[in-house]
């Protein structure tokens, strides 16, 4: 039973040494989010019917904003994917700044991963609000491997923009230690466990 033991131990002990100095990697983001990734999302509890959808995006190009955000807002809220879509098509033509903070900040509520195309032009906005709502939006997904992807907005030319990109990292910087911590527990139990499994 002995060696045993040892083979899972060194086996288990040579995933360990390879898997602890893996850096994250920046996810591959497609320009676009496709339709079916979108449309993947959980079933809205109220669906709403193909006329009020319609009538919503209509609504969501309304001339004037507090009219095109409620529409927006709504249709976001109510998470019904076919709608959702409506919300990731519309922002890349919105023009007013607002809008666009309003809606990035919902995406950092929501942490809507399918909306990570879309922070990644809202870093390059020209309006200084909304770069930040980009920036707190991406921090709000929680994952570390996005670090590489704010690299650029460290150069911005606006010294709150530098600030809140080096608070984002710094608290993801904390969530890849506590995920790490929470791999070596769980490898140190499973370690544990097999020990304890050999020696009765």
């Amino acid at each position: 039973m002995k060696w045993i033991l040892m083979v899972t131990i060194f086996i288990l002990g040579v995933w360990y040494l390879v898997n602890k100095n893996h850096e994250p990697v920046a996810p591959a983001v497609s320009q676009n989010p496709t339709q079916q990734q979108i449309l993947s999302g959980p079933q809205p509890a109220l669906r709403l019917t193909p006329e009020t959808q319609e009538t919503l995006k209509k609504i969501s190009k309304d001339p004037e904003p507090k009219v095109r955000w409620a529409a927006m807002e709504i249709i976001y809220r109510l998470k019904d994917p076919q709608a959702i879509l409506t919300i990731h098509q519309a922002l890349p033509n919105e023009t007013d700044p607002w809008v666009r903070k309003n809606i990035y900040q919902m995406f950092a509520e929501s942490k809507d991963r399918n909306a990570m195309p879309l922070l990644l032009k809202g870093l390059k906005d020209y309006d200084k609000e909304v770069r930040i709502a980009a920036i707190n939006a991406i921090g709000a997904l929680e994952d570390p491997s996005v670090v590489p992807l704010l690299n650029e907005v460290l150069k911005d030319f606006d010294p709150d923009i530098k600030l809140e990109t080096i608070k984002t990292i710094d608290n993801l910087r904390k969530i890849a230690e506590k995920q790490q911590h929470e791999i070596a527990e769980r490898e140190k139990n499973i370690l544990q466990r097999v020990a304890d499994s050999t020696s009765k």
